[in-house]
């Protein structure tokens, strides 16, 4: 716990480093990156973890008008959960958004719960049959559209 909380402060001393960036800078770059602490994580209704999770993302945009984007995303549990598994995800993706309509194609590899007797836990075995990965294609359409 004394880990964690100095993580913590460790963490929001860096964030207020950089909180007063050049904005102008921030609107030219095409390079993001953002890490996020969560007290548990949830994804689409479901408990993925209910201990605390350190997140990051890092995109890279294709075009200058930042519509095309491609970019890792990541999560980690700080600890163990209850039945002695661990948290950890990696997602892999390339999307388009024009502000009214977003399509994404995501890789989404989950550790938790592989059955290593049907699926392999490693990361880079894309094979028919033992791969673990999701491809995860997600579609927005905002009411805005509709105006």
């Amino acid at each position: 716990m004394k880990k964690l909380l100095i993580f913590c402060l460790v963490l929001l001393g860096i964030g207020n480093l950089f909180a007063q960036e050049n904005i102008e800078n921030q609107e030219n770059g095409r390079l993001d990156f953002t890490v996020t602490l969560q007290n548990n994580h949830l994804w689409r209704g479901l408990i993925i973890t209910d201990k605390p999770v350190v997140m990051g993302n890092l995109s890279y945009a294709l075009d200058k008008n930042k519509k095309w984007k491609t970019g890792i995303w990541g999560a980690s549990a700080l600890t163990d959960d209850k039945d002695g598994t661990h948290y950890k995800e990696i997602n892999y993706y390339v999307q388009y958004s024009n502000g009214r309509f977003y399509i994404g194609l995501w890789d989404l590899f989950n550790s938790r719960s592989i059955n290593t007797e049907i699926a392999s836990d490693d990361i880079f075995n894309y094979s028919n049959r033992r791969t673990a990965h999701i491809i995860d294609l997600r579609t927005i359409l905002s009411e805005q559209f509709f105006h």
